[in-house]
């Protein structure tokens, strides 16, 4: 795994810059479980990788909790400029709804660099449902309201406007279905 993945602290919890003190310790704990391998769904990590993750994971929780480091390492994301960074700054948007695809979503997973197994780490989502998506495998979809979850994690994982990715998604799967 590389370390460059875990710059964002906010990232790698995956929380807004305006998330409250209570939704970091609750998303810390949250992939807590998923590592120690109490939650039900989440990807197997090798042991290396897992101490790495729990490293990076503490150090997020210790930095975004407490007021004062938050502030300057607030401060120091913006300098560097890799905080904060608006879908619409990243692409024009001329009805991205109907973009939003398999397709669209891995060429964005790709163009930040991460192969699926350091995506799955991210987003918390299983390397297979990371395949289905990608791959617009209907079959292997789960029922629709567990989707629509999935996708939102897929989007705030790729810091892409949420409802609009799962709107577009389950547009296109719909329109695949028809016959």
């Amino acid at each position: 795994m590389r370390e460059w993945f875990f710059k964002n602290y906010y990232s790698l919890l995956n929380l807004d810059p305006e998330a409250t003190k209570e939704e970091v310790e609750s998303a810390f704990k949250s992939y807590l479980k998923i590592i120690e391998g109490e939650g039900e769904f989440g990807p197997t990590m090798e042991e290396g990788e897992k101490e790495m993750f729990l490293k990076f994971l503490k150090e997020a929780y210790e930095i975004l909790t407490d007021e004062k480091a938050r502030f300057f390492y607030d401060t120091y994301l913006i300098w560097k400029k890799e905080a904060f960074i608006k879908f619409e700054e990243k692409k024009e948007i001329k009805k991205i709804s109907d973009e939003i695809s398999g397709r669209f979503l891995k060429e964005e997973r790709e163009r930040m660099k991460m192969s699926q197994k350091e995506f799955s780490l991210k987003s918390c989502i299983t390397l297979k449902i990371i395949n289905a998506i990608e791959e617009e495998n209907i079959e292997l979809l789960p029922p629709l309201p567990y989707l629509k979850g999935i996708l939102k994690e897929y989007a705030r994982a790729l810091s892409l406007p949420v409802e609009t990715v799962v709107e577009g998604y389950i547009k296109r799967i719909n329109e695949k279905k028809k016959p």
